[in-house]
């Protein structure tokens, strides 16, 4: 709810292509922030949550103005979803969350929330 606000807001007051790349660059940015500390510390790891959500929120929306059928998206979703779980469970040979321990899979985890954004159905604007 709070990622389609905000970006609902940032597509309507600035241009497309501007909140889009300033996405990107704030979700790397707390995705690297996150990824860096040795131990979990909450208001990292939020930021990091909250930067995704607004990024693949708008980043859909970006999707949803494309030329593509929204089946061919969700088609796209399915596939990117299981190559990502396929390829993690053939490296980490878990699918645990509670087996998020190393930078490695912490810098994973961030990865794996990101592609359904991007590929989910648009939101109400």
């Amino acid at each position: 709810m709070m990622g389609e606000t905000t970006s609902d807001f940032l597509v309507r007051a600035i241009d497309l292509g501007v909140v889009v790349g300033l996405g990107a660059v704030a979700l790397v940015d707390a995705l690297v922030i996150q990824v860096t500390e040795p131990r979990y510390v909450a208001w990292k790891h939020w930021l990091a949550v909250t930067r995704a959500a607004v990024f693949g929120t708008t980043a859909a929306v970006v999707a949803s103005h494309s030329a593509s059928p929204m089946w061919c998206r969700q088609l796209s979703s399915a596939h990117v979803w299981r190559s990502f779980f396929a390829l993690w469970f053939a490296n980490e040979r878990t699918s645990s969350v509670h087996s998020i321990r190393t930078p490695r899979r912490e810098a994973c985890t961030g990865r794996r929330s990101t592609p359904p954004f991007r590929l989910a159905p648009p939101p109400a604007i």
